[in-house]
């Protein structure tokens, strides 16, 4: 939600725009934004509920590895990602270890299966 609104721009769309738009009730929304002000990522209500651009980077650059922890599987066939998918396959050494791929049937590499967000 919190990226919507840095993508919406200024002025904030309302409520019920962002639940349609969201595919979400406008409680949801709601409440959302009441967890992003909470949690710094949104400034109050006297600045509109926007976004704090500091924070939202932060939290990009070095939160999503806690709010989202990678959910690793079995070898399975898949699409390479991370390190197994250019172009950081082409900057760092292959090891014998499998590559990490997001689980598909007409994926063309075989790897330990990550859980896409």
């Amino acid at each position: 939600m919190v990226l919507k609104l840095v993508a919406g721009g200024s002025p904030r769309a309302p409520y019920s725009q962002l639940a349609l738009e969201l595919v979400m009730s406008p409680s949801e929304v709601h409440a959302s934004v009441e967890r992003a002000r909470a949690s710094g990522l949104l400034h109050g209500p006297g600045l509109e509920n926007c976004p704090n651009l500091a924070a939202v980077e932060e939290f990009l650059t070095h939160g999503l590895k806690y709010a989202f922890p990678p959910e690793r599987g079995e070898l399975t066939r898949g699409v390479a990602t991370s390190y197994g998918a250019a172009p950081l396959r082409a900057l760092i050494a292959p090891t014998d270890d499998p590559i990490l791929v997001w689980p598909c049937k007409e994926g063309k590499q075989r790897g330990v299966s990550l859980a896409p967000l």
